[in-house]
């Protein structure tokens, strides 16, 4: 039987495994944002359960390396959503935007996917407004 484990790729960022199978980030740098940021997910969901989202912000003007979590996220109609952004056991695409400030330079997407050892396919990219 063929080993089978979760994966996270983004075009527009950088996706890294944090721990497993089941932890990562996806990492997208930019400047000056006057709307936010949307982000665009792709969840092809093959067992593996939902899908826990958070967002941090890094701003230099305030530290030079420190993450900031993000407060709040909206969906694609402009509701505020919670902070922390759930993706349900089932296939789907989604548009975030997430608001930013203009000296906030960097925008991690932390991934949590529910089950390990599946082949649960999510993909992260961004687009600057």
């Amino acid at each position: 039987m063929a080993e089978v484990a979760n994966t996270v790729t983004s075009t527009t960022g950088t996706a890294t495994a944090v721990t497993t199978d089941t932890v990562f980030k996806v990492v997208h740098t930019g400047r000056n944002y006057e709307n936010g940021i949307y982000v665009y997910l792709t969840w092809d969901e093959n067992g593996a359960g939902t899908v826990t989202l958070t967002f941090d912000v890094l701003n230099p003007l305030m530290h030079a390396t420190n993450l900031y979590r993000m407060e709040e996220v909206k969906d694609a109609d402009g509701t505020v959503a919670a902070v922390t952004f759930i993706l349900p056991a089932a296939d789907g695409i989604y548009r975030l935007l997430v608001p930013m400030h203009a000296n906030e330079t960097v925008l991690q997407v932390n991934v949590t996917i529910q089950t390990t050892t599946e082949s649960g396919v999510l993909t992260v990219d961004f687009m600057e407004d």
